[in-house]
Parts: structure tokens; C-alpha cells; sequence
């Protein structure tokens, strides 16, 4: 059954976590750095997916060796890790979701099964591109055919890739991603119809 997810750009977890199953921190909006243990909310730790999202996948961070080495000190600490693509050599497995954004438009299908298979190494996968038009959404969501359906977390941002978000979640993805009060990606849906959609899914089983 799909968990909801609500992304952060602050540290109102008790206020997510009241319908929301987890919380992504966005470390690169709440510090712009990976946290120090000591600056770290311990208390929910079971309960977060931390995220230190790069300049290069749409995000405000920079990833030296340093913010790399922090960020995967906390792999076993939270319930998820979001990993790069190009840092999972570094780690993978239980509790990463191997993450892969492109916010110039959507490749083609063939080149997102690719990217699909240098993330399963990963627990999760996450793809996510911008849609240009209707037909990206659904370029994305036809990844939902592979052999990796039950780890794939696939949509589109964007206005017209809105759609694939919900849709995702219909075609079994493991994580809705939503927000709290504003949106942290274009076309992210809020958390009251995230919700909506965890509890028509669970109607239907």
C-alpha cells in the first residue's frame, strides 16, 4: 500500500506526521548543508526520509566529499536515505532510494529504463522528469510495466506531469510525495488529497 510522503522546507514534522506516514527533510532547504547528528530531530527518526538534493537534480545543494560522507552516516538512522545517481556506488540496498531527476524534459523510454536499471541496486527507485506535454506523464508512467513496478516511485513535475503523481500511486508505487503548506516541486499535490488517495486505495483492497 502507498506510504505519504510530505517534503519539508522546515522542521514542522508534528504537524506532517498528524496524517502523513513520513516525512521528507529537505536538508539542502532546512540547513543548506547535511545536518550535524547534533542538529538532527531524533525523535521522528523512524518516520524520515532524508533528502540532500544537489544543484544538478533541481535542489540548492553542493555535494562535496564531505556532505556525502554525512549524508550516508545516517543510512540505518532514518527510515530512508535518498541517494544520486551518481553516489550509489557509495551505498545501496535497504533503506536507499536511489533518485534520478531531469528538469529539462522527459528521454526517451528507452533511455529511462536505463536510468531505471542503474538505480535498482537501490531499495526504492526514483525517476522523475519535467512534462513538456500530456504524453511525457505518460512516457514515465509506462516505466510501471517493468519488472520493477513494486520499487518504482515514477512521475513528471510540472503542470501537465500532475497527473502522473497521482497516477503513480494508482499503479503501485510505494511513496506519494506531497506537500505541507506550499509546494516543494512543481505540479506536488498537497497532502489532503494525498491522504484522499491512501484511503481510496485502501477501500479498494
Amino acid at each position: 500500500m502507498v506510504k505519504v510522503v510530505v517534503s519539508l522546507q522546515s522542521l514542522d514534522l508534528d504537524k506532517a506526521l498528524e496524517e502523513a506516514d513520513l516525512v521528507e527533510l529537505r536538508a539542502d532547504l532546512i540547513w543548506g548543508k547535511v545536518p550535524d547528528q547534533d542538529e538532527f530531530p531524533w525523535r521522528h527518526s523512524d518516520r524520515i526520509l532524508l533528502t540532500y538534493r544537489s544543484r544538478r537534480h533541481g535542489g540548492k545543494g553542493i555535494m562535496t566529499d564531505g556532505e556525502l560522507e554525512r549524508l550516508l552516516s545516517y543510512r540505518g538512522s532514518v527510515a530512508y536515505l535518498d541517494v544520486e545517481l551518481e553516489y550509489l556506488s557509495e551505498v545501496s540496498g535497504e533503506g536507499v532510494i536511489g533518485s534520478w531527476h531531469d528538469f529539462s524534459g522527459t528521454p526517451s523510454k528507452e533511455e529511462l529504463m536505463e536510468v531505471v536499471r542503474e538505480l535498482s541496486k537501490a531499495e526504492l527507485i526514483k525517476v522523475v522528469t519535467m512534462a513538456r506535454s500530456v504524453e511525457d506523464g505518460y512516457r514515465v508512467l509506462g516505466l510501471y510495466g517493468s519488472e520493477y513496478r513494486d520499487r518504482l516511485i515514477a512521475f513528471a513535475m510540472g503542470e501537465l506531469g500532475s497527473f502522473s503523481r497521482r497516477a503513480s500511486a494508482l499503479l503501485g508505487a510505494p511513496l506519494l510525495y506531497t506537500y505541507l503548506d506550499r509546494p516543494v516541486a512543481p505540479g506536488q499535490i498537497s497532502l489532503r488529497e494525498g491522504v484522499l488517495i491512501r484511503e481510496l486505495l485502501e477501500a479498494l483492497r
